[in-house]
């Protein structure tokens, strides 16, 4: 034809570099109309298929971590989860509000595992000594200081916690923090026996705090006196126990081990009796 051109490779060169420059554009705008269609799709179709439904709640694993006073009935109801609970309504943190509510329940963490489960793991409290009300009611205390309801067979296992000062009536009620002044620090020193020194813990019977801060911790078969102010680090524990086992390989049954000073341990014999 004339007046017009062949097409030359300069003209294609530029005809492919336009497309290129548009496809984005194109494929940016079709993803935006799928989105938009997709969403008006989801609202209409909400009243027959709800979203909810495609991700129920089909069952509870709950795991327990500790002397096992709570039972997985115990967490289950306060879950409070209803038999139509899907995970998309569901709310987790009420539900760890109403879990850790319990005053046994240290910590709780839940999670979804695959085939619709929740799994439920609990941190229980354990009592670390047993308080006699005025009553003669048995409490246990926990080692972070809650007063615990009794529960289970190992009452009797628990060393006896007394104090100088006004009896705690008032104060029993489960899930209440214990206030008598100096607890927190025995209490913490009778819990990391319970944990970790488990010779020590056995053998005390008696934890007593004094008025003047201090603290005597009296043992079940020997005449023996721990004597004891604030929190023990992990190198006076260790030198406890050797001490401790010291005493026992010569024979000595009467003393009084000092752990009032943070560089050493002080062991005071009776004085000898003098006949003479």
């Amino acid at each position: 034809m004339i007046g017009m051109r062949a097409p030359t490779r300069l003209d294609a060169y530029r005809h492919r570099r336009a497309l290129r420059r548009r496809l984005p554009i194109r494929l940016a705008l079709a993803t935006l109309a799928a989105l938009v269609l997709g969403g008006l799709t989801l609202a209409i179709s909400r009243d027959w298929v709800p979203v909810d439904r495609l991700f129920p709640i089909r069952g509870i694993d709950v795991s327990i971590l500790g002397a096992r006073a709570l039972s997985e009935g115990d967490i289950v109801r306060a879950l409070a989860i209803a038999e139509d609970a899907s995970f998309l309504g569901f709310d987790w943190s009420e539900a760890c509000r109403r879990v850790q509510a319990l005053p046994r329940v240290r910590r709780v963490r839940l999670r979804y595992r695959p085939l619709h489960r929740l799994d439920v793991t609990v941190e229980e409290r354990s009592g670390a000594a047993l308080v006699l009300s005025p009553a003669g009611e048995a409490w246990e205390v926990s080692g972070d200081g809650v007063w615990l309801e009794p529960r289970g067979a190992t009452l009797a296992d628990l060393p006896l916690l007394s104090w100088e000062g006004p009896p705690a009536h008032e104060m029993l009620r489960a899930g209440a923090p214990v206030t008598i002044p100096g607890a927190s620090d025995l209490l913490d020193v009778l819990a990391t026996l319970q944990g970790d020194f488990p010779g020590l813990w056995e053998s005390i019977s008696e934890a007593r705090l004094r008025a003047d801060g201090t603290y005597e911790l009296f043992l079940n078969d020997l005449e023996i006196v721990v004597w004891g102010q604030g929190r023990l680090s992990s190198v006076r524990f260790r030198a406890w126990r050797d001490v401790m086992a010291d005493l026992r390989r010569r024979g000595e049954t009467d003393a009084v081990v000092d752990l009032r000073f943070r560089e050493q341990v002080l062991v005071r014999l009776p004085e000898p009796i003098d006949l003479g």
